[in-house]
């Protein structure tokens, strides 16, 4: 009878385990939102900023000087535009800014050999990342989001037949789209709950301010933390 009575509370042992330490479950990515959103406020985001050396030293080197000028100049007027509002709206934690040519560097944790940007991009060596968590971001097209949430089981037929237990998923069906997108320290994109993206609607006629693109995020990582909390 003991041993029936053991069994018995090790079977309600297992049940009882949080559903946020399995994989994949809705609770497991709330979970992971909520401490992500933590992470976040206590840390610093990086932002990345593009370059594109490769597309402007092209046409540089096919004879389109002027173009390649002209693509300088819009790329850094854009590039000003983003630090401006970043630091005039975004409040919810320090930001630093680099450009692309630093990934590898960000990606295998080099924080001294880094080179930090001024407000006007020029290089600044005076600024020193602090010892928080960091947390990317950039103004990039958004990719579907590949989280796939388990949503239960289901019994169905194998090749053979044979009825078998199978757990189901649910992903997201969104397209791609450009927006602010705040990714992890390895430019990984974050997972819904969190929010961790602002549209920019760049493809259509109402393009969205950057003002308000950067406002957006600013407030929903507010009110996201507040319900994690």
């Amino acid at each position: 009878m003991k041993y029936l009575l053991f069994y018995f509370l090790f079977f309600l042992s297992l049940q009882s385990l949080s559903q946020s330490d399995v994989r994949g479950t809705p609770e497991w990515y709330k979970a992971t939102a909520s401490r992500q959103i933590r992470d976040l406020k206590s840390g610093v985001l990086l932002f990345r900023l593009p370059q594109n050396k490769v597309a402007i030293q092209s046409a540089r080197d096919s004879g389109f000087v002027i173009t390649a000028a002209r693509m300088e100049k819009k790329l850094l007027e854009r590039n000003l535009e983003v630090v401006a509002h970043m630091r005039k709206y975004f409040t919810f934690c320090d930001v630093y800014f680099i450009y692309a040519d630093q990934t590898e560097k960000v990606m295998e944790h080099q924080w001294n050999e880094i080179e930090f940007l001024s407000d006007s991009l020029t290089i600044d060596r005076s600024l020193v990342l602090p010892d928080v968590p960091v947390f990317t971001a950039e103004l990039s097209l958004l990719r579907a989001d590949t989280a796939r949430i388990a949503t239960g089981e289901v019994m169905r037929r194998n090749d053979a037949g044979e009825l078998k237990t199978v757990q189901t998923y649910t992903g997201s069906p969104d397209p791609m789209f450009e927006a602010l997108i705040i990714k992890s320290d390895q430019f990984v994109q974050l997972h819904k709950p969190f929010p961790y993206y602002s549209r920019t609607f760049n493809s259509l006629p109402f393009r969205r301010s950057m003002k308000k693109v950067v406002k957006m995020m600013d407030e929903n990582l507010e009110l996201f933390l507040k319900k994690a909390s």
